[in-house]
């Protein structure tokens, strides 16, 4: 059982907002979350990647994403959206191309 059919996706969106925001187990769970954050006028923001290597998490900050600082804030909402899937996207393409198991913190942040 993943994550999100422990946890509802409306509890973790709103755990998502949180200080701590929400683990994510696999790329599915990150993309469902991702599509269901945006029904709710929001974006996935900041992304945690760590490798799952030798039973270890590894923390990846070269595919780590930041985007909840003051100037994207700023930004208007259809440029956000541009900006986390043009990150989440290249983040998500090295993970495939180098066939890394990861797991994910993840913080939403509302448009």
């Amino acid at each position: 059982m993943s994550k999100l059919d422990a946890l509802p996706l409306e509890a973790a969106f709103e755990a998502s907002q949180s200080g701590k925001g929400v683990r994510l187990s696999e790329v599915g769970e990150l993309r469902e979350f991702v599509a269901y954050a945006r029904t709710q006028a929001a974006i996935v923001c900041n992304v945690e990647i760590y490798e799952l290597r030798n039973e270890q998490e590894i923390a990846r900050v070269d595919l780590s994403i930041y985007q909840g600082g003051a100037e994207e804030q700023a930004l208007p909402p259809g440029q956000r959206i541009a900006l986390a899937d043009d990150a989440l996207g290249e983040a998500l393409a090295v993970i495939e191309k180098e066939g890394i198991d990861c797991v994910f913190q993840v913080w939403a942040d509302r448009l």
